[in-house]
Parts: C-alpha cells; sequence; structure tokens
C-alpha cells in the first residue's frame, strides 16, 4: 500500500511540474492578456522587422483602423524616426505608466541605429484582454518637432480634435 501512495505521489508530482501551463489555466493563473509593457515590448520587436506589412493592424486599436486612419498611421510609421532604414529601434520598459480616463499613458525612453535618442509616449487601451495602442507621440532630443501617429479626428484619450 506504501509503494502505491508514494507512486501516485510522485505521478502527481510530475505531472503538475511537467504541465504548468495546464495547472495555471485551470486555476486561471495565466495572464489575461497582453500588458501596457508587452504591447510595447512586441511593438519594438515588430519595429525593427523588414516585413512591416502587418505591423499597425497587430498593435494598433481596431477602433482607430478604418482603411483611411490605418493608410496615414502606415505612412507616418514609414516617414518618421520610426522608418526602417533608422534601424534598430530600443524603445526602453516604461518610466512611468499613469491612468488616463480608460486609457494607460507610458512613458518609454527612445533610440534608433543612428544615435538619435528621445522620448516615446504611448497611449494604450484595452481591446478585450489586450492593450493595444491608440496614440504615440515621438519627441527626438533636440528637435522641436514631435511626431504623432493616432487616429485622425478625435483625440482618443481627452475628446478634443487631434491637431
Amino acid at each position: 500500500m506504501r509503494i502505491v501512495r508514494i507512486t501516485a505521489l510522485a505521478f502527481a508530482t510530475l505531472v503538475v511540474f511537467s504541465s504548468c501551463d495546464l495547472l495555471m489555466s485551470l486555476l486561471d493563473l495565466g495572464d489575461g492578456g497582453v500588458t501596457v509593457t508587452e504591447r510595447i515590448n512586441l511593438f519594438e520587436e515588430d519595429l525593427n522587422k523588414e516585413d512591416r506589412s502587418q505591423l499597425v493592424a497587430t498593435h494598433f486599436h481596431p477602433e482607430d483602423l478604418d482603411s483611411f486612419d490605418q493608410m496615414l498611421a502606415e505612412i507616418t510609421v514609414s516617414t518618421s524616426p520610426f522608418r526602417y532604414s533608422n534601424a534598430p529601434f530600443v524603445i526602453g520598459e516604461p518610466s512611468s505608466i499613469d491612468t488616463v480616463g480608460d486609457a494607460e499613458v507610458a512613458t518609454c525612453d527612445f533610440s534608433n541605429g543612428f544615435a538619435v535618442a528621445g522620448t516615446v509616449v504611448f497611449t494604450l487601451k484595452l481591446d478585450g484582454a489586450d492593450y493595444k495602442i491608440r496614440r504615440i507621440v515621438l519627441t527626438i532630443e533636440g528637435a522641436s518637432e514631435e511626431y504623432v501617429i493616432e487616429r485622425y479626428g478625435t483625440r482618443p484619450d481627452t475628446g478634443i480634435p487631434a491637431s
């Protein structure tokens, strides 16, 4: 009888440790979706890929992606300091994440392959369980121009007209 208990305990321990994902899902301890920091990291990863065909569609909030807004965002990404010829891009972990209405605003340091540095501010909103980007403001150190990638129409975080 003791051998059966030891064998059963060993088997149960093996099953638990070999199927942590199953255990996590059964106990609902797994992640609930893509967090703000994870979305920024995923955006950075895709920003450094030569094939950017799904960059905007994958990372931007679907409310902002009617065909015209998506086209404008793709043009802005491809012509701003985010253009691929400036890679590699490094977007640091958020130095702050603040809640503004129903959005999260994350501020990060930024640099690219030409030693251009600055600050990038992401405004993100939940899409189901995943945070998606609503707006990006990139400010380059020593430059007076800001690069804004957002939905054209109303600023999602304020309700005021976009500039």
